[in-house]
């Protein structure tokens, strides 16, 4: 069994009470025959 795959969410959230956006990437990326696994996550404020 051979699986491979990336998975991409991103979203984006404006809290108008402190006038701020912030922006989320979490990336996870599935190779199973080589049994690798990354995952990775960010939060950048505008």
């Amino acid at each position: 069994m051979d699986v491979s795959g990336t998975f991409r969410f991103d979203m984006m959230e404006t809290v108008p009470a402190i006038n701020d956006t912030y922006h989320y990437t979490t990336i996870i990326h599935l190779n199973v025959a080589g049994m690798e696994f990354t995952q990775t996550t960010s939060t950048n404020n505008f």
